[in-house]
């Protein structure tokens, strides 16, 4: 879909040139970091620092044949074209909220190794991992909208960008169930397995998105789930410690939640 379809009638923070699948293109912004060996994919060297009391019996509704373990995408979830919706086994909605619901919907998508968001000539998917997680949510922070901001089917919009998502968040998200807080909040909901966000707006480049995992936090802040430069199902938010961080101390985060 051209995105300029809608030229003279929209809001221009949320259309841009994007072209093909919306993707990100690679830059050597200094929000990322790079060269760095850390943990496992499946989680595996963080038995030690996981409350157990955040993992219960989860309410998700899935094949429940089939436990996600983050290292292999379960059917329906490697869609890869990129800009349209997938079908994951494991779902969730608002008011049937646990934290081992939160951790499988997010683990079934293996981000780390599935080809959907898989680096395509630079392009990287932190947008399509959001939006396909927050759909499996049953909150989605959409792909595909209208010059309303509506999310519309795959086709008949524009699709955002990561900087787009965060104007989208910013001016729509509360239409839609999402809710703007602090980093402390947005932790807490995650940890209660409602969904959580954080987002970056890069006036100088492209954005990015990602999502808050139930964790405890330490210094570099809690884990997060994230396509993008670094694919991984476990990635703390913050740089500047003994593992792998994305963001610099004084990146200008915003953080959104959702029931």
């Amino acid at each position: 879909m051209n995105p300029y379809d809608y030229e003279g009638d929209l809001d221009p923070e949320l259309f841009e040139d994007l072209g093909g699948d919306a993707g990100e293109l690679e830059q050597s912004g200094d929000f990322l970091e790079e060269g760095q060996d850390w943990i496992s994919e499946d989680g595996a060297d963080l038995a030690s620092e996981l409350d157990p009391e955040l993992f219960e019996d989860s309410s998700a509704t899935g094949s429940g044949s089939q436990i996600p373990d983050g290292k292999t995408p379960l059917p329906g979830t490697t869609e890869k074209r990129r800009s349209h919706t997938t079908n994951p086994p494991y779902q969730s909605q608002p008011g049937q909220r646990d934290v081992k619901t939160y951790n499988y919907v997010l683990d079934q998508f293996a981000v780390g190794v599935n080809p959907r968001y898989a680096h395509a000539k630079g392009a990287t998917w932190c947008n399509i991992y959001l939006w396909d997680v927050t759909r499996a949510m049953g909150a989605e922070i959409p792909h595909w909208v209208d010059k309303s901001g509506n999310p519309v089917a795959v086709g008949q919009g524009n699709e955002l960008s990561a900087n787009a998502t965060n104007a989208w968040l910013h001016k729509y998200g509360s239409r839609f169930g999402w809710q703007k807080v602090t980093l402390d909040q947005a932790v807490t909901a995650a940890n209660m397995g409602c969904p959580a966000v954080v987002s970056w707006k890069n006036p100088g480049g492209h954005g990015h998105v990602a999502m808050i995992r139930p964790s405890q936090p330490t210094s570099q802040g809690p884990w997060m789930a994230q396509a993008g430069r670094i694919n991984s199902s476990w990635v703390r938010m913050y740089r500047g410690g003994s593992q792998k961080g994305i963001f610099g101390k004084g990146a200008a985060l915003t953080f959104f939640i959702h029931d």
